[in-house]
């Protein structure tokens, strides 16, 4: 396996393999031992550095960084980008910005917004207007304003499209329940 450490948002080393170290009271100071020997840190791949690993164990005294598990093309790359002398920056653990507070009137506009787009594959080409810009049959299904409607009467194309004369609101649900 194969880790990257980040400390803040730089890649600070590339380790082949976890060289862990955990405090030992007796002597004062941090020893190697196993993962499963409950670890507080690692030790970079050149020996010269000790890191405390963010959620283990406490370690006193050390700098924190996060260790990420990732691939051997990651490893190569990064290995190569240190020796290298840069320092690659890694994004892992921003936080993604948040989005504005919507009002509930906002958000509903959105899904009925979404909605229409969506049904405007089963239905006809969304009206701009209570005017029909094309021929409806009855039975067909247009979208106007976002409101889904199911035709009663033939419209003819440039006809005014009235609720309760010639179309009656529905939903999607309802037209598949009918099928």
């Amino acid at each position: 396996m194969h880790y990257k450490l980040v400390k803040g948002n730089e890649v600070v080393d590339a380790l082949a393999e976890l060289s862990c170290v955990k405090y030992n009271r007796l002597v004062k100071r941090p020893l190697r031992c196993g993962e499963d020997e409950s670890p507080g840190g690692v030790i970079t791949s050149d020996g010269s550095t000790i890191y405390h690993v963010d959620g283990w164990a406490e370690l006193d005294g050390y700098d924190t960084v996060h260790l990420f598990e990732i691939s051997k093309v990651e490893y190569d790359a990064l290995r190569e980008q240190l020796d290298s002398n840069v320092i690659p920056e890694d994004n892992s653990l921003e936080e993604p910005a948040e989005e504005e507070e919507k009002t509930a009137a906002q958000i509903l506009k959105e899904q009925i917004d979404k909605v229409a787009k969506q049904a405007a594959g089963f239905a006809g080409a969304p009206e701009d207007a209570f005017v029909a810009t094309q021929n409806y049959v009855k039975g067909s299904v247009i979208i106007v304003g976002g409101g889904v409607y199911k035709t009663i009467r033939n419209i003819e194309k440039g006809a005014k499209i009235v609720p309760y004369l010639n179309v009656l609101q529905t939903n999607l649900s309802e037209m598949i329940s009918e099928n």
